[in-house]
C-alpha cells in the first residue's frame, strides 16, 4: 500500500480527468486500528483545477461535519511560487450555517484550524523535496506509480509543446 507523509493511502476509485480537472478519491490511514477506523472514516475527495488549484473534501459522518481544504498556487517568478492555503468546516446535515448552534460552530472552527495546521506542516515537509527536485526527461516509475503517470500526462496540457 502506498504511503504519503507516513500515512498509508488506499485509492478508492481510479483518478478521473475531465479536461483541466483531475478528480481522485483516497482513503488515508486504512491501516489504522479498527476502533479508530469505525469512529472516523478518512475518505478524501480531491479536485485539481489546473495546476494552481486543489480542493480536498473530507466528510466525517460520525462527527456530522465535512471539512474542506484549499491550496492555490501562483507562480511569481523563476522557481518562485506563492501558495495560499485555507480550511473550513461545515455541518453535514444543515445547508444554512445560521441553523448551526454556537457550540457546533466552535467545533467547526477548531476542526478547520487543526486541518489547516496539519496541512501547513505537511507542506513544510514537502518544501525540502520541491526545492531540490530536478527535471528528468524520462523518469523511472515503480509499478505502484501509475497515478503519477496519469497526473503527468494530465499536467502536460498546461505546458507549451516542446
Amino acid at each position: 500500500m502506498p504511503v504519503l507523509h507516513k500515512v498509508a493511502v488506499e485509492e478508492l476509485a481510479a483518478p478521473v480527468t475531465e479536461g483541466p480537472l483531475l478528480r481522485m478519491r483516497l482513503r488515508l490511514g486504512p491501516d489504522r486500528p479498527p476502533a479508530l477506523k469505525r469512529k472516523i472514516q478518512a475518505d478524501h475527495a480531491f479536485l485539481m483545477a489546473g495546476l494552481g488549484y486543489l480542493r480536498v473534501e473530507l466528510p466525517l459522518p460520525s462527527l456530522g461535519l465535512v471539512s474542506y481544504l484549499w491550496a492555490m498556487h501562483t507562480p511569481t517568478g523563476p522557481r518562485r511560487t506563492r501558495m495560499l492555503v485555507a480550511a473550513a468546516c461545515t455541518d453535514l446535515r444543515k445547508q444554512d450555517a445560521t441553523e448551526t448552534s454556537l457550540a457546533r460552530r466552535g467545533l467547526h472552527r477548531a476542526f478547520a484550524r487543526a486541518m489547516l495546521r496539519t496541512a501547513v506542516s505537511k507542506i513544510h515537509q514537502d518544501l525540502g523535496i520541491w526545492n531540490t527536485k530536478r527535471y528528468e526527461p524520462r523518469p523511472r516509475l515503480a509499478a505502484s506509480d501509475e497515478a503519477i503517470g496519469l497526473f503527468r500526462h494530465w499536467a502536460r496540457q498546461f505546458y507549451p509543446a516542446p
